[in-house]
């Protein structure tokens, strides 16, 4: 542990005064990645107060908020702003350079914590009646402060109201970690998971504490809870920080040996916070001390004393910006685009065979408009929005260049790489869906698009994929899967499904037949996968594919397996010969996955079926309201 940065105090007692640090008058400051951010109680004042707090001096300094704040919860955000919440006040964010602060979201949230692209997640108080008369639940709500959007994690599994909440930290994934504060019925705290499907779970009952103040999540996920300890003796109930492992829910004490006792009685309460290094910064609630300990030996020395401070509320470190993660993408990788934010999108490689996970773009996240990707034998990545902007995302560059526009009132359904490289795809003109899909051709170098049927749309058109000959296919909300000729520009029908309705989806199999992805009309939410003959358009379903999984994209990998996903980012592994369906993985931190596609084999090698396209997966019609002319 690196404790070089810390102040020499003298003695032993965390107590004492550590140095000769003011606030001082609020002003603007610009803070750094790294740095101390302390929302605290002034001796004398009747507002809190925002402390920026330097990790190496230690030297203290007031921010101007632009307006008076209350009691409540704080997170830093990369570039230094800071995200307030209470429960009546809403979010807001404070921008200490300028001494301003602005409303995010009139969400009243009870405390707060930031994911690594920057949404905010906080727990809220349900109640039976208006005038917040029997309490009911908690929900975690989740905001993106990008454009002040909020969604409710667990709409319909409420949290239990049996105790009351202090902690609460997210993990790497977008778990939410909520603590149970129940001392005065007896019961130790628990940690309780609503995961971002909003499914509840425990985790743990941290038995070594009798109450949890707060809680963070380490590097490698770890769990840090704080809180007072549960030994019998009075003399060992100082403060206590234990490590939950986030697989099993054992918890280990990491300074049982030296439990703090900084407080002024015995009822110590703390926040704590994880420093880049690792080290845990532990802030005594009542004392105002700040204390900075090794995550693995327990070892604890006092950092600096905040000054005429009576109380913290809670403590933030500014984070760095997230980095995008270079990787050369192989023949048969899975890319996944999905929604992290209403207003930015997440392009995810997938390991075929272990569901391993790399987001690609954390440092530079796409345009929440981005909604189709296709995949280019060279290995980049196509992106396009419905709006009709297409353009290049380099994974092994971490780059992203613009290819075309399609203009105003253009709109795209669906994208496609044939084995030349030309780019395929279908949309409409405003005004004229009704004339049906419009398929065009851009040239992959130039990004000249050229317009294939102006004049013989295809009604109710939407989802396409090209064959080996380069005739495309073209899947309309009847359930009818339509074959263009490009050579004789002419459209024939192809196959009506059976017992299916709207094409949700199609795409190649690696056999080269269509594999066609469609709504059961049995039952709302369930899905149909069909194999389609590519000669004769002869139909066998896959019912190894369970319709209630309720898939709305597929995509087939190099040894065939079916990889079907649902809308909220569940991807399964259908196994068609052995008539099995395993869950393959959950993406993280993906609220709405939009497109999946897989990498193609390099054209210059000219083999299989993998050479010839990349395929192209999107979500179904029926959640992509926000497209024009969508049925």
């Amino acid at each position: 542990m690196n404790l070089t940065n810390s102040i020499a105090c003298v003695g032993a007692a965390i107590s004492m005064w550590c140095g000769p640090a003011q606030a001082g008058a609020p002003e603007a400051v610009q803070p750094e990645p790294g740095d101390i951010i302390v929302l605290v109680a002034i001796t004398g004042s009747p507002d809190p107060t925002l402390l920026h707090v330097d990790p190496v001096t230690g030297t203290q300094t007031a921010i101007a908020t632009g307006t008076p704040i209350d009691e409540g919860s704080i997170v830093a955000e990369v570039g230094g702003t800071v995200l307030f919440a209470n429960r009546n006040s809403g979010l807001l964010r404070i921008h200490p350079s300028t001494g301003q602060s602005s409303v995010v979201a009139p969400v009243g949230l009870e405390r707060l914590a930031i994911d690594s692209f920057g949404n905010a997640f906080g727990y809220a108080p349900i109640y039976q009646t208006p005038d917040e008369y029997d309490l009911i639940g908690y929900q975690v709500i989740r905001v993106d402060p990008a454009d002040g959007s909020s969604q409710v994690v667990n709409p319909l599994m409420l949290v239990p109201s049996f105790t009351d909440f202090e902690a609460f930290a997210l993990e790497p994934d977008g778990t939410a970690l909520m603590a149970t504060d129940d001392e005065g019925l007896g019961s130790p705290p628990e940690l309780i998971r609503v995961s971002r499907l909003g499914e509840l779970s425990s985790l743990a009952i941290v038995s070594e504490l009798v109450w949890l103040n707060d809680a963070a999540v380490d590097a490698a996920g770890d769990i840090l809870a704080a809180g007072r300890s549960s030994a019998p003796s009075v003399l060992e109930k100082g403060g206590l920080v234990v490590r939950v492992n986030p697989d099993t829910g054992t918890t280990t004490p990491i300074n049982a040996g030296a439990p703090f006792q900084q407080s002024t009685d015995d009822n110590p309460s703390m926040q704590i916070a994880i420093e880049p290094d690792g080290t845990v910064l532990v802030a005594d609630e009542q004392s105002g001390v700040l204390v900075r300990m090794d995550p693995q030996s327990g070892e604890a020395e006092p950092f600096v004393t905040l000054t005429e401070v009576n109380g913290v509320y809670d403590v933030s470190i500014v984070p760095a910006p997230p980095r995008s993660r270079a990787l050369t993408l192989e023949r048969g990788d899975i890319v996944a685009l999905g929604h992290v934010g209403i207003s930015r999108s997440l392009l995810v490689h997938i390991d075929p065979t272990t569901g391993e996970q790399t987001p690609l773009n954390a440092g530079n996240l796409l345009d929440g408009g981005e909604s189709l990707i296709a995949v280019e034998s060279d290995g980049r990545i196509l992106t396009a929005s419905w709006d009709g902007y297409l353009q290049r995302w380099d994974p092994a560059l971490t780059e992203s260049s613009s290819l075309t526009s399609l203009g105003e009132g253009h709109f795209v359904y669906d994208l496609a790489v044939e084995r030349g490289g030309t780019i395929l795809l279908s949309g409409s003109i405003a005004g004229e869906e009704h004339m049906g899909a419009l398929l065009q051709e851009i040239d992959p170098a130039s990004g000249v698009v050229t317009a294939l049927n102006p004049g013989n749309r295809i009604s109710d058109g939407d989802r396409m994929t090209v064959g080996a000959d380069g005739r495309i296919f073209v899947g309309t909300s009847a359930g009818e899967i339509i074959r263009y000729d490009r050579d004789l520009a002419q459209q024939e029908p192809f196959a009506t499904l059976m017992d299916a309705g709207e094409v949700n989806d199609l795409s190649l199999d690696v056999d080269g037949d269509l594999l066609a992805l469609a709504d059961d009309p049995s039952g709302e939410d369930r899905s149909l996968a069909i194999d389609i003959d590519y000669a004769t358009g002869a139909q066998t379903p896959i019912d190894a594919l369970d319709p209630a999984s309720d898939a709305e994209l597929a995509v087939v990998t190099v040894d065939g397996a079916l990889i079907a996903g649902t809308g909220d980012g569940v991807l399964y592994r259908v196994d068609r010969e052995a008539g099995t369906q395993v869950l393959f993985v959950i993406l993280d931190n993906i609220f709405e996955l939009e497109a999946l596609a897989v990498v193609p084999e390099p054209s210059s090698t000219g083999q299989g079926i993998a050479a010839l396209t990349s395929l192209v997966c999107l979500t179904r019609l029926r959640r992509s309201t926000h497209r024009p002319g969508a049925r």
